[in-house]
C-alpha cells in the first residue's frame, strides 16, 4: 500500500523551542515552495479520502460481509429440515468458506478505519500551515462527495427496506416456520450490513464536506501570532 504524505514541516525562527539549543532546526520553506508542498499534499490526501478508489474498496468490503453472511445464513438453512451427514458436511464446508470470505473483509476495513483516521490528521496539518484562497476550491471535491452520499444513501435505504419490509413479508402458514425464521434471519443481517455501511458513507462524505467548507477559513497559527504584535 502506498505510504501517505510526509506530515508539514515544523514552524522555524529563533523563538521556536526546535530551533534552539546546540542544533538547528532545519530551515522552513518559502512561501511559495510550502503552498506547492501543501496542494500536493491535500491534493493526494483528499484523493485516499473520498477518491473513487475508496468508494471501490467500500463496496467490495461490504461484497465481502454479504457473500459471508450468504453462506453461514445458507448453512442454517440447510440444517432446517433434515439434519444428516451430508447436510451437516455441507454446513461445515459452508461455514468455513464463510469465514474464508469474512477474514480479509474485517482486515481491509480495519486497515481502512486507520488509514482514514492517519488521513484526516494530515489533513488537518497541512491544512493549517497555509491559507491559499485562490486553489483550495480544488480540493472539495464536490464530485466524489456526491457519489459518497448517492452510494450510502442507496446502500441504507436497501438495508432499510431489508430490514423491515422484506422479513414482514414473510408467510409463516406457508410452511413449518422454521425456514421462515432463517429467512429472516438472512434478510436481518444482510439489511444490517448495508445499513451499517451506508452510516459509515454518509459519515465519511458528511465529515469531509464540512473539513472542506472549513478549509478557506483556516488561519496559520504564524498569522494569528502576528496579530497581536
Amino acid at each position: 500500500m502506498p505510504e501517505l504524505p510526509p506530515p508539514p514541516p515544523p514552524p522555524s525562527g529563533p523563538g521556536h523551542p526546535r530551533c534552539t539549543g546546540a542544533r538547528t532546526a532545519p530551515r522552513r520553506p518559502d512561501r511559495e515552495t510550502l503552498l506547492a508542498d501543501r496542494t500536493r499534499a491535500l491534493e493526494e490526501l483528499t484523493r485516499r479520502s473520498v477518491g473513487p478508489v475508496r468508494l471501490l474498496l467500500l463496496l467490495l468490503v461490504v461484497a465481502g460481509c454479504e457473500l459471508a453472511w450468504a453462506l453461514l445464513s445458507t448453512a442454517l438453512i440447510s440444517l432446517d429440515d433434515t439434519v444428516d451427514g451430508f447436510t451437516v458436511i455441507f454446513a461445515v464446508v459452508t461455514c468455513l468458506l464463510a469465514l474464508l470470505a469474512l477474514v480479509p473483509s474485517v482486515a481491509a476495513l480495519v486497515v481502512g478505519v486507520r488509514r482514514d483516521r492517519a488521513v484526516r490528521a494530515l489533513l488537518r496539518q497541512w491544512a493549517a500551515v497555509a491559507v491559499d484562497p485562490a486553489g483550495d476550491t480544488r480540493h472539495q471535491r464536490t464530485g466524489s462527495v456526491v457519489s459518497w452520499l448517492l452510494v450510502s444513501l442507496a446502500l441504507t435505504t436497501g438495508g432499510l427496506w431489508l430490514t423491515t419490509l422484506a422479513p414482514a413479508s414473510a408467510d409463516p402458514a406457508r410452511d413449518t416456520g422454521r425456514t421462515t425464521y432463517s429467512l429472516f434471519a438472512f434478510a436481518l443481517g444482510t439489511g444490517l450490513i448495508l445499513c451499517a455501511a451506508g452510516v459509515l458513507g454518509l459519515i465519511k462524505a458528511i465529515d469531509h464536506h464540512r473539513w472542506a467548507a472549513g478549509l478557506l477559513t483556516v488561519v496559520p497559527a504564524r498569522e494569528r501570532g502576528g496579530a497581536h504584535r
